[in-house]
């Protein structure tokens, strides 16, 4: 959400905002399959989920992006990847930490989406850095390099004496575009 959303700015609060890449991301996945229309977007129900669903939904221009799936449990996730592979022709995938199993217990997040990429019948993408390297194909995700570094400057001028309120939220500077290498192999994409 927007920083004004939780009464920001303000003088005693400076960060960097993470904002998610999406059309970017679009626009990579395009290049690599230009013939998709419909993609369903799967992540995890939460709050932060809820923000992101708005914010994309807000600045997407390139895509029909429906349905939008937050699954609660791992069944529930299973359904929404086998509904998926039924209806749609990609998966933009978010978040996969909170899902819980029959038991109550959370999922270990990487157990999430191996099974994911073993029973999907499609492409698979995401915004963030660890959808991709859990074996997503693809996205223009922030560096987590630059974001750190960005705030250890900012802590350092602060630690120097430097009032907070001389450093407004700033938004991340600095994107890339990622690539598994072993999903696009599996995929047949050179």
């Amino acid at each position: 959400k927007d920083p004004g959303f939780y009464g920001y700015p303000a003088e005693n609060v400076t960060g960097i905002r993470e904002v998610i890449p999406f059309n970017e991301t679009m626009e990579l996945f395009r290049k690599i399959y230009p013939d998709i229309k419909k993609v369903m977007m799967l992540s995890d129900f939460s709050p932060t989920t809820t923000a992101t669903v708005e914010y994309i939904k807000s600045v997407n221009n390139t895509i029909e992006l429906d349905p939008v799936k937050e699954p609660r449990s791992f069944n529930e996730w299973k359904e929404a990847v086998e509904w998926a592979n039924k209806n749609a022709q990609a998966i933009n995938i978010y978040r996969y930490h909170n899902l819980k199993n029959e038991l109550g217990e959370t999922v270990i997040s990487h157990d999430v989406m191996k099974w994911t990429v073993e029973h999907s019948d499609l492409p698979i993408f995401s915004c963030l850095s660890f959808g991709i390297d859990d074996g997503g194909l693809c996205g223009v995700v922030e560096s987590g390099i630059q974001q750190g570094k960005d705030a250890a400057s900012i802590s350092v001028k602060l630690l120097e004496g430097e009032p907070i309120s001389a450093f407004p939220i700033q938004m991340a500077t600095q994107y890339h575009s990622k690539v598994n290498v072993a999903t696009a192999r599996r995929l047949g994409i050179e």
